[in-house]
């Protein structure tokens, strides 16, 4: 049971961080540095606070895998 909870658990994780390939179009860049951390980007984007447009999206284990700071 926890082996088979274990595998559907990696597969989709797997999944997850191919789905910003598949997307009809791309992430939006973001307009300041981006560490990865899910925690550190919902503290603002999950309710829009500060500013920041809130995520319409699934929780990813990490944001750098669609995200990347917009080119300076």
């Amino acid at each position: 049971m926890k082996t088979a909870a274990a595998l559907a658990t990696i597969i989709l994780l797997a999944l997850g961080s191919w789905g910003c390939a598949f997307a009809a179009s791309s992430p939006s860049p973001t307009p300041h540095a981006v560490t990865g951390s899910y925690e550190n980007c919902s503290s603002c984007h999950e309710d829009g606070s500060q500013g920041a447009p809130r995520t319409d999206h699934p929780r990813k284990a990490d944001c750098t895998s669609c995200h990347h700071p917009a080119k300076q």
